[in-house]
């Protein structure tokens, strides 16, 4: 390649220094032909004061005279790195797996707390309007809880909820199921006939029931999708109460079959176990049991600071 140097053999050195020092700098030093042109120009004219005879000057046309900047172009140029295709496969491989075993939890701890949050915010939808209710109506402990379920909605908390659409329980057909998938046993699949419905502004379903005539109560339960599946207890069906006492509470929380006694007029307190007690709702509602209670699981989360435990029967 010596013998390729523009100008005099002691010029190729300089010419490949040039090269190198250009990449050296991340290729953004200029290694155009003008610039080689003129550095040999400046070499060949120093050669020629001191005797030595200068060769032609560099012709860019010529590709003979560049073959030793390709050479060394080719020999200093930076390595492509890139990966196989089987390097490629096999990254896809692994992230898939990781994807297939972390995206369930993802998924079911957000719709854990989208449920959460959805009754937690009809929970304080209802205390409102029982309140307000309270103002046109006296205190909730003296309301007439012997009506059917239509005549109490529309007497105490038509006025004070915002409802888009409201029917027989009845006509929508629906049937729900306990956590292990088998035909829940609460009275609402039982006793169809005796529900009014309503559908709230955000789409919440609000089933109203009388137990009976005797009980001070009126039992309320809550689909938080209307009639979207999975249609479980416990899962998007709630059951809660409206007492005298504490007013809009799960069912089974604090004591839900609160009486008044026919004969005295007295108010009577029965007891319904004590489920304020945390083991007992721990044990109502938990994935071991086949039909977790939807009063006892709304009752834990509320105790739960509005949270779904390790153990929740999701």
């Amino acid at each position: 390649s010596i013998k390729d140097s523009p100008c005099h053999p002691e010029l190729a050195a300089p010419l490949v220094a040039d090269v190198k020092e250009a990449y050296k700098g991340g290729c953004s030093q200029s290694i155009s032909g003008s610039s080689h042109r003129q550095k040999c120009s400046d070499i060949c004219t120093q050669k020629s004061n001191v005797g030595l005879k200068a060769q032609p000057t560099l012709n860019s046309s010529s590709p003979r005279r560049w073959s030793i900047v390709m050479q060394h172009l080719r020999h200093h140029s930076p390595r492509k790195i890139a990966f196989t295709l089987a390097e490629v496969l096999i990254t896809l491989g692994i992230i898939g797996v990781v994807a297939a075993m972390t995206l369930p939890t993802l998924i079911q701890d957000y719709q854990k707390k989208q449920a959460v949050s959805q009754l937690k915010k009809t929970y304080s939808i209802m205390n409102q309007a029982i309140k307000l209710a309270e103002t046109k109506h006296g205190d909730a402990t003296y309301w007439d809880y012997g009506t059917d379920a239509k005549t109490f909605y529309e007497t105490y908390l038509k006025d004070e909820l915002k409802v888009i659409k409201e029917g027989n329980y009845a006509d929508l057909n629906l049937t729900y199921y306990g956590y292990s998938g088998g035909i829940a046993s609460g009275v609402i699949n039982t006793r169809q006939s005796d529900y009014y419905y309503v559908v709230l502004s955000d789409g919440v379903y609000v089933y109203f029931y009388i137990p009976d005539s005797n009980h001070k109560v009126q039992l309320v339960q809550i689909d938080l999708n209307g009639t979207k599946p999975p249609q479980k207890a416990a899962r998007d069906l709630f059951s809660f109460s409206i007492q005298p006492v504490y007013g809009f509470q799960p069912y089974g929380f604090r004591n839900a079959y609160d009486t008044t006694d026919k004969e005295t007029g007295e108010f009577v307190s029965e007891s319904y176990g004590n489920t304020f007690d945390r083991a007992y709702l721990e044990a109502q509602c938990s994935k071991k049991r086949k039909y977790a209670s939807s009063g006892a699981c709304a009752a834990l989360i509320i105790l739960n600071n509005w949270e779904m435990g390790a153990d929740y029967p999701w």
